[in-house]
């Protein structure tokens, strides 16, 4: 862990950080100082500027051509979580799945488009290949719907949907699903 965090203070690698603060958690060692003020400094830096500038490029990170970022796993985990519970909260008004991965697919792409710099992260790596204009189809969010690897992100987004449609009354049902339509240009 020392060797890491020395490389660290002489090169600014983030992979060292991340090794030295990765070994200290294993071996329930504290985490150097040096480690907590650079990853403390990134956070306020990337909440300076509300998630413009990616962690990626404020810790120094280079994927290198053709590779993703070390953020893209959890970033796209994320946006599937959103899309699922947007999707189980459609089903449970009585949506399909096919018009629920519609809505929320142009949820998505709505996102994107208002603030693209902000919202990058939603942006899959292979998004525009067929069409520059498509973040996800929503064949391959009805796709994940069915697929078992998502089951669990499924299970999750179903619970979380239950607690704001019991408190909604009918008027917010409709109004919430209205929303959606328009999004989806069915209005």
């Amino acid at each position: 862990m020392e060797l890491h965090t020395d490389k660290f203070v002489e090169t600014k690698n983030f992979s060292y950080a991340m090794s030295a603060f990765c070994r200290a958690r294993a071996n329930g060692h504290p985490i150097p100082e040096v480690i907590l003020e650079f990853i403390e400094k990134a956070f306020l830096e990337w909440g300076k500027y509300d998630g413009e500038k990616s962690l990626d490029e404020i810790l120094g990170i280079k994927p290198g051509k053709g590779k993703k970022s070390v953020l893209s796993d959890e970033w796209t985990k994320q946006r599937n979580e959103r899309l699922f519970l947007i999707m189980t909260t459609l089903i449970a008004l009585e949506w399909s799945i096919k018009d629920a991965a519609e809505g929320a697919c142009c949820w998505l792409q709505k996102q994107y488009e208002v603030n693209p710099i902000k919202h990058r992260h939603l942006k899959p790596s292979n998004a525009g290949r067929k069409n520059e204009n498509i973040l996800l189809d929503s064949k391959t969010l009805e796709g994940y719907w069915y697929d078992s690897k998502y089951r669990i992100q499924r299970e999750e987004a179903a619970l979380r949907a239950q607690t704001p449609l019991i408190l909604m009354d009918d008027n917010e049902k409709a109004d919430y699903q209205r929303r959606i339509r328009n999004l989806m240009g069915k209005i």
